[in-house]
């Protein structure tokens, strides 16, 4: 599965393809959501699975990755930044 890319953060997505790639076909993980903001300087996937959710973001070149149960996860900039 590839994620399909944003204007702006095909690096970022790359990225998240490149080492999570697995979730997918291996734990029947699926793209829930996916944006950017300020031109791909601020980038967020967020990944579903029956038992948790996975959000990656990137702000300025820094990736960050956050697991939780299926409801932990904000999907929204606002509250992330």
């Amino acid at each position: 599965m590839v994620i399909s890319e944003t204007k702006n953060c095909f690096q970022f997505i790359g990225s998240v393809n490149q080492y999570f790639g697995y979730l997918f076909d291996e734990h029947n993980f699926e793209v829930m959501h996916t944006a950017e903001e300020c031109l791909g300087e601020l980038c967020l996937i967020i990944l579903i699975s029956p038992s948790c959710r996975m959000r990656f973001t990137q702000d300025k070149g820094s990736i960050e990755a956050a697991i939780g149960d299926i409801d932990a996860i904000r999907i929204d900039f606002e509250e992330l930044w």
